[in-house]
């Protein structure tokens, strides 16, 4: 071979091995996705210890991105600290009616602080920041995101029939209950008959406990009847109202039988509970008068709560050491997931990443358990936790896929699906309104007199509960609650005119 086609060949070797060196880096290049995470403690982090916007390290998250680089997914997730409220305040007091403010636009401060940000906990009030996932349904990873999750959890967390979120993979089916404490039954002998204590109302169930009490407030040094508190709203009206703001409160809502915006001080069923409460107190039923003079803590031993109603998937119905009534039909509640922002940078790869944590079994038990061998171990399939005080992280990850903890059952999924079909969706589910900043302050002024009335009416007598209440409600009028009332029904309307009517059938 002569010495220039031997000159020839070195360079085209070198071209070709550097062509492959380029290859190798261009095709194991990995793009940075940002994932904000609200919920520290669950991933073994101490708020104390992290800074808001820090990015988070741990075995746990080094495992999250090499099971991506199995998967071929060309991305690195960078899981950051998502700042509270508190760190969102920028120094003002942090008022009831700040506090609202802030719910608001929390994203948006995120997003001004932080242009790299991609995946966050989804904001059912900034739902419009983030990309509706409906488009990228043909793609290869949402679709099996698509059959991984039962269909009835995705259309009752749907926005205006779309969907902004992946939603929490937990049936979030709720009840209403009575509770009663066992210990005070057992040493009371009292028999709760079932079929005719669902047939009461909360005040019949207070008065036919008052016999067992004999004109005492306070038995044995520890136990009352109840309190305003003890009767947890969110239950008494979770069936018949929608809350406006997010969190439940009950200030501006949707009644589900008329269809119309009302406000704490028109809503007949709001009102019931208002009396109900100041009847407790003004008649020393919560003994609070007793409860100022002793140091123990005192128990209630009758409670109504609205919590997850999931026995058939071994969870219990109710806290231990409480013996349940459920008072009438299941409900399927919205649940709060994960979307990516409209502002993201790398849309794409960031559903991938969000679709995967969702079909792959392996993804999902390293978010929801941790570490295999250092956080918990496997017994027979099922997961026990190293730690006790341990519990499941259900914010990333498909808990119908993950290992089962000792509490569950394995077919999670199967079983889910069948609790599903039969499980009603409240009416109006849907429908999300939009807030601008002026409807916002609007609303924000207004949670804030609801909630100085909530106070008042459980922990002080109030004279003239009538007079108090229009006095109230004039307030509300002067900061605006007629023009919001307005704006609401305009948009409650204008769904009803764009989804139909079969959207609020109950």
């Amino acid at each position: 071979m002569s010495l220039s086609k031997k000159k020839k060949v070195i360079c085209i070797s070198i071209l070709l091995l550097m062509a492959s060196f380029f290859a190798i880096v261009f095709f194991n290049k990995k793009t940075k996705i940002t994932w904000y995470i609200a919920n520290l403690n669950a991933y073994g982090f101490s708020y104390e210890d992290i800074k808001p916007y820090q990015e988070l390290h741990s075995e746990q998250f080094d495992l999250f991105n090499q099971r991506l680089k199995e998967l071929k997914i060309p991305a690195k997730v960078v899981f950051k600290a998502m700042p509270g409220e508190w760190d969102l305040a920028d120094g003002d007091e942090m008022t009831f009616q700040r506090g609202i403010e802030i719910s608001g636009n929390k994203v948006q401060e995120i997003i001004s602080k932080d242009k790299d940000a991609d995946i966050m906990p989804f904001s059912h009030m900034e739902y419009q920041r983030f990309i509706s996932l409906d488009s990228y349904f043909h793609t290869d990873g949402m679709k099996k995101a698509k059959i991984s999750i039962p269909e009835a959890l995705w259309e009752v967390n749907q926005i205006n029939a779309e969907s902004y979120q992946i939603p929490r993979t937990l049936v979030s089916a709720k009840e209403t209950i009575y509770a009663f404490y066992k210990p005070f039954l057992e040493q009371y002998q009292i028999d709760v008959d079932e079929e005719t204590v669902r047939k009461m109302s909360p005040r019949r169930v207070i008065e036919w406990l008052s016999t067992y009490f004999a004109g005492e407030t306070l038995l044995d040094g520890k136990y009352y009847i109840t309190s305003g508190s003890d009767l947890f709203y969110v239950a008494y009206l979770g069936a018949k109202i929608k809350p406006m703001l997010e969190g439940g409160t009950i200030d501006v809502m949707l009644d589900y039988e008329t269809g119309t915006i009302q406000d704490m001080y028109s809503n007949k069923k709001v009102l019931e509970y208002l009396d109900l409460c100041q009847w407790i107190y003004k008649n020393n039923i919560d003994a609070h008068e007793e409860q100022k003079t002793i140091s123990n803590a005192c128990i209630p031993v009758f409670k109504m709560m609205d919590i997850p109603v999931i026995e058939e998937l071994g969870g219990e119905a109710s806290e231990k050491g409480w013996e349940a009534i459920q008072l009438g039909d299941r409900w399927l509640s919205q649940s709060v997931g994960n979307g990516i922002l409209k502002s993201s940078k790398n849309k794409e790869l960031a559903v991938e990443v969000l679709a995967a944590t969702v079909y792959d079994k392996e993804l999902s038990d390293i978010m929801i358990h941790g570490v295999l061998e250092k956080d918990y171990t496997l017994q027979d399939g099922y997961v026990v936790y190293k730690d006790a005080s341990k519990t499941p992280a259900y914010s990333i990850g498909n808990n119908f896929i993950a290992y089962p903890t000792e509490s569950e059952i394995p077919d999670k999924k199967e079983v889910s699906e069948q609790l599903l079909s039969q499980i009603q969706t409240i009416p109006y589910s849907s429908f999300t309104p939009v807030w601008n900043e002026t409807l916002l302050e609007q609303a924000a002024q207004i949670a804030a007199i609801c909630w100085e009335t909530m106070t008042d009416v459980l922990y002080f007598d109030i004279p003239d509960m009538q007079e108090y209440l229009k006095t109230q409600q004039q307030r509300l009028k002067e900061k605006g609650l007629d023009k919001a009332s307005f704006e609401l029904q305009k948009q409650v309307d204008e769904w009803i005119e764009s989804y139909g009517k079969e959207s609020i059938a109950w």
